[in-house]
């Protein structure tokens, strides 16, 4: 259904935009609600953000019960991120917490306090004139400056100049006019051009020192490592993938094969077990699955968080759904994709439109948020280590094959992690078919190139090691890992930091 208004709202407040969605139709404004229009919808997290991505303005229903739902949080971040315009209706006095603030236009909302019904004519005039301004702000304007930004240096100040005047008559005719219906400011594209334009030419002031280490302090950060001993129960596991949930700020680590399974002869059946940790608490905790839906029953996964859906997303493995011959695992190898949501705890087989990777255990994963797709490189079958790269879309539920040109590391099993600061995802090490493995790459996502690093110095010794990005100090961060087919098949515990 066609529609201008998406309608953000907390499960409490579900009566309230009802009604507001009532209103603005009665006025012509067509609007979608998750209650109404993803009723049916296969996959409820794509329709919402599809839904949000063709809408013109996000209308979000305020309240205390808004201001602790992550639906909220979820529905703003992806609002901010398709440059959709946000309008905030008040319910109450509740001030928004430090997640919604960093997304939120706090000048830009509409006190309903005394009811929705009382403010109902002002609502939908607010809402026009924002459609309105959205449908005259035209295209985000860019400046190419192949030749460096000296060679547009005019341009840049006559742009932030023409912006900073649009501002200011906008300013004047307000305060000189009838008070406006709600409390605006300059828009967010106006200051991000106008803090663009000014950080260039600070850095050409600076000669571009930022790029020459100013800001380096000499400190060396050594840090330490500390054992937490969890109270309760904790995950049976010997190695298993684990990321980062940034909604619910907690690590989930997805257990797909219990440690008492390792030297049998048979493996039983078994469902993932999810859990997270509360750093706070120093507590594991099992997420159960809702009654609704079952976890898969696979082991030896890829999985990679995406922050687009706020899911993680689950590929290949083995299919533990009956008992198996340990020794005939690779009968059993899956090419399905799930997709796993902390937030409702919920499980859902994504069934991707035409083609999808062959079918893999242990698959290196990383999210590229550059072209916000997940990255999927080599595996193994039971009869070869892979080289291939894959792309997963979790909008449009896709795989693609991106036959990268040039060179493509070796066949391997192997751990990847995307590095910011280059805007890459770095792998390194990893099993193939003639041993354990160290060497380094790195796959440029917009170029879908890779490229051999080579670094200089001691290098760590080959393994399968998981890897994190520190933003703290720009590194990438190894810890452990495994040695498969050396005499001892050893796991290691040493601490490895790369350079990028």
């Amino acid at each position: 259904m066609a529609h201008r208004v998406f309608i953000s709202h907390a499960t409490e407040d579900a009566d309230t935009a009802s009604r507001v969605c009532e209103l603005l139709e009665a006025d012509g404004i067509q609007c979608w609600t998750t209650a109404r229009d993803a009723a049916g919808s296969e996959d409820k997290a794509a329709a919402i953000l599809e839904a949000i991505r063709s809408s013109d303005l996000v209308l979000l229903v305020f309240s205390v019960s808004a201001n602790g739902s992550p639906t909220v949080l979820r529905d703003i971040e992806r609002a901010v991120s398709y440059e959709r315009p946000v309008l905030s209706l008040h319910l109450d006095d509740a001030l928004p917490n430090p997640s919604l603030e960093y997304y939120l236009n706090l000048w830009q909302w509409l006190d309903t306090s005394s009811g929705v019904d009382d403010k109902g004519d002002e609502i939908v005039a607010t809402v026009r004139e924002q459609l309105a301004g959205t449908a005259d702000s035209g295209p985000w304007r860019g400046l190419d400056a192949p030749g460096g930004v000296d060679t547009v240096q005019e341009e840049i100040l006559a742009a932030v100049r023409g912006h900073l005047a649009q501002t200011a008559e906008s300013t004047t005719s307000q305060e000189a006019g009838a008070a406006a219906p709600t409390r605006r400011k300059p828009s967010r594209r106006t200051w991000v051009i106008a803090l663009g334009a000014a950080l260039l030419v600070l850095a050409l002031g600076l000669g571009l020192g930022l790029g020459l280490g100013l800001g380096d302090t000499g400190v060396v950060h050594r840090g330490t490592w500390t054992k937490l001993e969890p109270a309760g129960k904790v995950p049976h596991t010997v190695v298993a993938p684990m990321s980062y949930d940034s909604v619910t700020g907690r690590p989930i680590i997805m257990v797909g094969q219990e440690e008492d399974d390792a030297d049998s002869a048979s493996i039983t059946a078994s469902i993932v077990e999810t859990w997270a940790y509360d750093a706070a608490a120093n507590t594991w905790a099992e997420l159960k699955s809702s009654e609704t839906t079952s976890p898969p029953r696979i082991a030896a996964f890829a999985m990679a968080y995406d922050p687009t859906t706020q899911r993680f997303i689950v590929f290949g493995g083995y299919d533990r759904g009956t008992q198996i011959d340990a020794e005939e695992w690779a009968l059993h190898l899956t090419a399905d994709t799930w997709a796993y949501d902390p937030v409702a705890s919920t499980w859902t087989e994504l069934k991707p439109a035409g083609a999808a990777p062959p079918a893999r255990i242990e698959g290196a994963t990383a999210y590229d948020p550059t072209t916000r797709r997940l990255i999927l490189f080599g595996g193994a079958t039971d009869l070869a280590f892979l080289d291939d790269t894959w792309a997963y879309d979790p909008v449009a539920n896709t795989w693609t094959e991106l036959e990268p040109a040039g060179m493509v590391p070796p066949a391997r099993s192997s751990k990847m992690v995307y590095d910011p600061s280059t805007a890459r995802i770095v792998m390194f090490g990893g099993a193939s078919d003639t041993g354990v493995l160290n060497d380094t790459w790195a796959y440029d996502p917009v170029a879908n190139t890779w490229t051999e690093l080579e670094p200089a110095g001691t290098l760590p010794g080959a393994r399968i090691a998981s890897m994190a990005y520190d933003e703290a100090t720009g590194q990438v961060i190894m810890f452990g890992g495994r040695a498969p087919g050396l005499e001892t098949n050893s796991s290691l515990n040493d601490t490895w930091a790369f350079n990028p």
